[in-house]
């Protein structure tokens, strides 16, 4: 091709058309240029087909996170509810009258210290912060409906874990003896069915007594809290935006 426009020029030049020839190479420029447009935009559309493919990936990825996190917040939801109401039964069984260890055994059997901290998956949130990628998604109002999100769950993170603090350090001040008993250093079965060790569950004017209620009122307090603040909450948040995404998933797929 470079060939055949060499001919022609020389061809041109040789027979003395300069007029000819100026038109020639202007017409020769034009088609360098529009040759150049040509190869940027289809860059371009190869750049903009890679940016789909890439938000497309990081959605779907999204996806997959939120889905798993939706399952672990119904089941924290569940599990709170159900230690909420345990919680509530022992604060009312423990005034009644305990007639043996295994009676005793079954009230306080209710009780959860239960201090697990906030888990959720994000990592492909993390991978999109790590790689500056957060601006590939071209909806704005989604892009910042999944920042939101993912802060409320740094949010959720440090008040569970504050809270979980808090309660630990409560529960480790109990009197020597109980606080053992539930932090797995279990004395030896003889010793604790003596009256002496579980007895106090029958006097509700005793320290040990008090600092159970205490506790257990704590406790109850904090996992209605965590039922009813975090994780509800953000399930239904989760919710909402597992359906914006599939909704952007099916336009672009369409």
């Amino acid at each position: 091709m470079l060939i055949y426009f060499k001919r022609i020029r020389k061809n041109l030049l040789d027979s003395g058309k300069v007029s000819r020839y100026l038109a020639y190479a202007v017409g020769e420029i034009l088609l360098v240029v529009i040759g150049i447009l040509i190869a940027l935009q289809v860059n371009d559309w190869n750049e903009a087909e890679k940016r789909e493919k890439m938000e497309i990936e990081f959605l779907r990825g999204l996806l997959v996170d939120l889905k798993q996190d939706s399952l672990n917040f119904s089941v924290k939801v569940k599990q709170y509810e159900v230690l909420v109401d345990r919680h509530r039964s022992y604060l009312i069984r423990a005034y009644d009258t305990q007639r043996s260890y295994e009676e005793y055994l079954e009230v306080v059997g209710l009780i959860s210290w239960d201090s697990e901290n906030f888990i959720a998956q994000n990592v492909t949130y993390s991978e999109l912060l790590n790689s500056g990628n957060l601006n590939i998604f071209k909806n704005k109002d989604l892009k910042n409906q999944i920042i939101s999100h993912y802060r409320e769950y740094e949010k959720a993170s440090k008040h569970i874990t504050e809270f979980n603090e808090f309660s630990a350090s409560f529960l480790a001040r109990l009197p020597f003896g109980h606080s053992t008993f539930y932090s797995g250093i279990k004395p030896p079965e003889e010793v604790l069915r003596d009256p002496d060790q579980w007895g106090y569950i029958n006097d509700p004017k005793s320290l040990r007594f008090l600092f159970n209620i205490q506790s257990a009122s704590l406790y109850g307090d904090k996992h209605s809290v965590f039922k009813d603040v975090y994780y509800t909450d953000l399930l239904q948040r989760t919710s909402r935006l597992i359906e914006a995404i599939e909704n952007e998933l099916s336009i672009k797929m369409d």
